[in-house]
């Protein structure tokens, strides 16, 4: 899998949907009919009855290679291409007609900014890359001091609700989106943060994952010294780091159990959820995140934020700053200077 390195920014899903839809009655789009099945991507020499897959997708998959930056590829990959197309295109077009929305403050004065210049602010600074390269790693160096300063599980609520505005931490994440069964509804989710590989790469035994776990490793290596860890301390913490990333990994739904949107939906009220884990203030993580009226939260994996109780409560401190630091690290590396960037970037073909 590829380790996608997230910015420590969130750009909202609203700016990029306020700026389309303020650009899209300039795009001149042609009625065009798209059948739903692409015929030239099936093998019908193959019988659907002996294998449906092969009849479908033969000669797509036979003619279709996997970019070389990317795990894997398929349509929703390609979907994704040409979203990002279209999107450069609105950017771009924003940028050139300098025409935004005016928003006004308090007294009336235009000095807010609307969500399309927003978008447009976001992109421009990605871009710099001559800024990015004169900061370096500066812009990550206050979060890892927050990290170092963590010495309690009280501190670690805090930082966790710190970042929650950021993406999160590591752990947990707490997401707001539809209820799956009640679409008209929205609820907030408890899910499992992301780790730096799929399930699969901790758990499976065979000799092919056992060697991308090996250049995982090294990977982490490599970045630890980057960021001052000597080259027997950052050997040493990605052993740590990897381990405790396993611990994680271990209780998570398997990726069967994960396309099981029933196992998902697993309603619990705050009570409920503090006795799954107690080690957990909940009623002041949600105070600290804005929201003091939740009655309820759907727990994704309720097994592993029960597990997740367990591993904090008996991890050593300075195994828990670890981990953090590292998926900081991660988190960020795609945002930082050019050489970083380019380190950064971990890609495992399967």
């Amino acid at each position: 899998m590829k380790i996608i390195l997230k910015s420590l920014m969130l750009l909202s899903s609203v700016a990029l949907i306020s700026l389309a839809t303020s650009c899209k009655s300039e795009l001149k789009i042609e009625d065009e009919k798209i059948p739903g099945i692409v015929v030239e991507n099936m093998d019908t020499s193959v019988r659907p009855n002996d294998d449906f897959f092969r009849y479908v997708n033969g000669s797509w998959f036979d003619k279709t290679i996997i970019p070389d930056d990317h795990s894997s590829w398929g349509g929703f990959n390609e979907l994704r291409k040409k979203t990002d197309a279209d999107v450069l295109a609105i950017l771009n077009k924003a940028i050139e007609e300098d025409n935004f929305p005016k928003l006004k403050d308090a007294q009336g004065n235009l000095t807010l900014e609307s969500d399309q210049k927003k978008a447009v602010n976001f992109y421009e600074s990605i871009m710099d890359t001559v800024a990015r390269d004169q900061q370096g790693i500066e812009p990550l160096k206050p979060f890892l001091k927050k990290i170092d300063e963590i010495n309690s599980i009280a501190d670690l609520e805090t930082f966790l609700v710190e970042m929650a505005p950021y993406g999160g931490a590591g752990f947990f994440d707490f997401s707001v989106f539809n209820d799956l069964k009640d679409s008209k509804m929205n609820a907030g989710y408890m899910v499992p943060s992301g780790l730096g590989l799929s399930r699969d790469y901790y758990v499976d035994q065979d000799e092919d994952t056992s060697q991308k776990r090996k250049k995982y490793i090294a990977h982490i290596t490599k970045m630890l010294q980057y960021f001052g860890d000597t080259s027997e301390q950052a050997e040493s913490n990605a052993n740590k780091i990897f381990q405790y990333e396993y611990g994680l990994a271990v209780p998570r739904f398997t990726k069967e159990e994960s396309r099981d949107t029933r196992k998902l939906y697993n309603p619990k009220s705050i009570a409920e959820l503090s006795d799954l884990t107690p080690t957990i203030n909940w009623k002041k993580y949600f105070k600290g995140l804005g929201i003091e009226n939740i009655e309820r939260v759907i727990v994704m994996q309720p097994q592993y934020m029960e597990a997740v109780d367990g591993i904090i409560k008996s991890s050593a401190m300075d195994d828990i700053k670890l981990y953090l630091r590292w998926t900081a690290i991660d988190r960020a590396a795609g945002m930082l200077n050019s050489e970083i960037e380019l380190i950064g970037s971990f890609i495992i073909k399967s």
